[in-house]
């Protein structure tokens, strides 16, 4: 019986687990990802209800506990296909939830969304629920069976995004339920056995069926691709399935080389840049991908990226991001004069594609590798006199984002001869103030120079800025050259030291971006450029008070904090909402961490308020309720800080966000469960296991907080299984203890106390929804650092609310 009910909670959390990420993927794709995580964080407080109603009805529910783990397993079947199926119908809109005018009709679609979802994750978190309470004394064993099925459940669907269409995933979750159906069915054998078995068959059956024939997953309208596929004569060259993401690479006539270029273009005799092959990651455009045969390279010249081979000509040049196989043609053979060039790509798909377009070129001076700009330079000894970021490296990856930060210029600086120059770009389409932040990083990277606002030249294009940033400070000749480029082709010099706004025409006008003001400064003559003005105050003598008193946090992006495009500051969110029609994409993801948190916290004040409706039982039975509460409330919010600094942490070492969240998840999850099996050792002295569990667990945040970037910076260049078993052997420790906590709590609620058993799994569930958005807001504002302190913390506090056995009886 142990056995089945172990069986049965591994594979109810294995497809939980699933769908979670089944659905990521799905909005990933067909929407934004940002709104998924939205949508998925809110609806998975049916854990938290759950465990609610098991408080308010315990002993209704544990009478009938036979019936309903067999009929759980068939409603969890049907609500996982009939939730994916009105999901994919909805017609959520996010640019309408910007819109004045329309904006609550989608607040409507957000709450179909809602109902859609809900009713798996109540039955999930109800099944699991009733679980602990109806088989406390297991407790151990069955949260073992919780995690490791959770990990199970996400390495397995990650796997399948290698073979499956990410809209046909949902047909795994199913499959999963019916064998957990088939493992609570009648034991009793003979015909009430055989008809469980039927229903079951039946109800699986029809739950593939809708899965396949009714899908009506879609790339929605505002999705990049979507205009693209309904080109006349478009084609589909190429598709694939990966957990990074789904890609396509699509050829029709509108599909070119993307770059910024010179509004002068037609005069100087090039017919613009060439037709190619466009890749599309999500639905998102990522790269041209060079195409084969001879192409004209005319174009090169009028580049903005072009600058930095002007200044320095025979360059040998680091390329990070060979944008599709493009740059390394350009730089060697159009018109700029590198001798030796080094070509960087991170995405695996993007350098399988460049390369063999490279390859087919066969050029003996240029290279092209898969690996982080971080790895390479660990291992480069020879400098480069170029290092050129290019325009779409941001945006191939989430953990390309380390490549724009204090310490990555830091180690480009340490990898250039002592005249050379490095060349980050910025999109300044959506706001200005991105450009300024980069700046703003690239003055603290140099910070242990005596100026170094003289080793720093800004200049743009209508919609890129790009920052360029010298080992040795720019001479007059240098300043000279930049201003006659920049001349010649109508681009701004935004910024150098010296610079007097007087004297620099703005041939690309760029008006300032305003939070604060109702209406359009339209005093000011002649054409602005508000890049220029922001950095002559953020590189002035008052660039303190300047970044002090600026609407935008302009902090300068680290390893730690990576993150360059979350400008906003939470003190500003009223003024935020009030131009809220003008806030760009980037930022999505800070004011949906924002609203899950606020609708989080009052699902954790309606979560620990129902169940007094329930009071006297819960008193009658001697229920530890406020130190339950702290308890478990610490437990759902110290678990998922971990966890997510650490998946992001080794992102930067993997430089591959979907691999990190994989081995983190899966390892965290499996450590987990172990350390769940070996608490039952601490059995008759919960209070002695807790203690070693977070004493545990405080060393493993310290050493994280204090030496994991230095660890990781470190293991940058090693081979990709050690870096793997870097991983593991730094989530172990950790992750055992981490398991302990939960079973070691359930242990402490005996006797009477097992009425809180329902509470403490309903706080627990609350409280993890309220730590993603809180962990992600913390990581922004202040760092993964400050996140393993507050979670350190969190255990501190749970140790010394832990609901004793003693006290318990009292």
């Amino acid at each position: 019986m142990a056995s089945v009910r172990a069986g049965s909670v591994f594979l109810v959390s294995c497809a939980a687990l699933s769908y979670e990420v089944l659905l990521t993927r799905y909005f990933a794709v067909a929407s934004w990802s940002e709104y998924g995580y939205w949508v998925i964080s809110i609806a998975m407080t049916g854990f938290a209800v759950s465990g609610v109603l098991l408080a308010l009805f315990r002993s209704a529910a544990l009478a009938r506990k036979e019936f309903l783990f067999r009929a759980l397993p068939l409603l969890l079947m049907v609500a996982a296909a009939a939730g994916y199926y009105f999901t994919t119908i909805n017609p959520f809109n996010p640019l309408e939830l910007q819109n004045a005018v329309l904006w609550k009709s989608q607040l409507a679609n957000i709450g179909k969304f809602y109902a859609a979802l809900f009713p798996f994750y109540f039955l999930s978190g109800f099944f699991l629920g009733l679980s602990w309470s109806a088989f406390q004394s297991e407790v151990a064993k069955l949260y073992a069976a919780d995690l490791i099925g959770a990990g199970v459940g996400a390495t397995a669907i990650l796997v399948l995004m290698f073979v499956v269409h990410p809209f046909y995933l949902i047909c795994a979750v199913p499959l999963v339920l019916f064998v957990a159906a088939l493992l609570n069915a009648p034991k009793t054998g003979g015909a009430r056995t055989w008809s469980y078995a039927a229903l079951a068959i039946v109800v699986v059956a029809a739950c593939e069926v809708s899965a396949i024939a009714f899908n009506k997953a879609r790339f929605f309208e505002y999705k990049s691709i979507y205009p693209v596929m309904n080109v006349q004569d478009n084609k589909v060259l190429e598709s694939y399935r990966t957990p990074r993401g789904y890609y396509l690479l699509l050829d029709n006539f509108t599909e070119r080389r993307d770059l910024a270029l010179s509004n002068n273009l037609g005069l100087m005799g090039s017919t613009g840049t060439p037709a190619s092959p466009g890749l599309y990651k999500d639905g998102n455009r990522m790269a041209s991908i060079l195409p084969g045969g001879e192409i004209d390279l005319s174009y090169v010249p009028a580049a903005l990226s072009s600058l930095p081979y002007t200044l320095r000509p025979a360059a040998r040049a680091l390329l990070v991001g060979s944008s599709g196989g493009y740059r390394p043609i350009e730089v060697q053979t159009g018109y700029l004069g590198v001798v030796d060039c080094l070509a960087i790509e991170s995405d695996p798909i993007m350098f399988n594609l460049a390369a063999q377009a490279f390859d087919a070129l066969s050029l003996d001076r240029s290279r092209i590798v898969r690996a982080s700009p971080q790895a390479v330079l660990a291992r480069e000894t020879k400098p480069f006199d170029v290092i050129d970021v290019s325009d779409d490296y941001m945006d191939e990856g989430p953990a390309n984002k380390y490549a724009f930060t204090v310490d990555a210029i830091q180690a480009y600086m340490r990898a250039l001869a002592p005249d050379g120059i490095v060349s980050i770009p910025i999109s300044i389409r959506e706001f200005p103030v991105y450009a300024v932040r980069l700046a703003e990083t690239a003055r603290v990277a140099l910070r242990d120079l005596p100026n170094p606002e003289q080793h720093i030249v800004v200049y743009r294009s209508e919609w890129t800025a790009r920052i360029l940033i010298s080992k040795a400070a720019f001479s007059a000749d240098d300043l000279e050259l930049i201003r006659k480029f920049c001349s010649d082709l109508s681009f701004d010099t935004s910024y150098f030291a010296g610079i007097d706004p007087a004297a620099v025409e703005v041939w690309n006008e760029l008006p300032p971006v305003s939070f604060e003001t109702k209406t359009e400064d339209t005093s000011r003559e002649g054409p602005q450029d508000a890049l220029r003005d922001d950095l002559i105050a953020l590189f002035g003598p008052d660039g303190d008070a300047f970044r002090a008193e600026s609407f935008f946090n302009l902090t300068p992006s680290t390893a730690d904090r990576p993150y360059l495009n979350y400008v906003f500051r939470p003190s500003r969110l009223g003024s935020l909402l009030d131009k809220l029609e003008i806030v760009p994409h980037e930022e999505v993801g800070f004011l949906t961490n924002i609203a899950v948190l606020a609708q989080a916290l009052v699902m954790a004040v309606i979560v620990l308020l129902l169940p007094l409706a329930r009071w006297k039982t819960l008193r009658a039975g001697n229920a530890p309720i406020v130190r339950g509460v702290c308890y478990f409330a610490a437990l759902g919010l110290g678990f998922l800080f971990i966890e997510i600094a650490l998946i992001d942490k080794f992102a930067r070492l993997l430089n591959d966000s979907v691999s990190s969240f994989a081995i983190v998840l899966c390892g965290m999850l499996i450590f987990s469960g172990l350390g769940s099996a070996l608490s039952g050792r601490f059995g008759s002295a919960p209070r002695r296991g807790v203690r070693v569990a977070v004493v545990l667990i405080a060393l493993s945040c310290v050493l994280y907080a204090a030496a994991l970037d230095t660890a990781i910076g470190a293991a940058l260049a090693w081979p990709y299984a050690i870096q793997i078993a870097l991983i593991v052997v730094a989530l172990a420790p950790a992750s055992l203890a981490l398991g302990m906590m939960f079973p070691l709590g359930m242990a402490s609620l005996t006797s009477g106390a097992a009425s809180f058993v329902p509470i403490a799994w309903a706080v627990n569930g609350a409280f993890s929804v309220i730590a993603s958005p809180l962990a992600s807001l913390l990581a922004v504002m202040f760092g993964y650092r400050v996140l393993f302190a507050v979670a350190c913390v969190a255990y501190v506090m749970a140790l010394f609310a832990q609901p004793t056995p003693k006290a318990a009886a009292q």
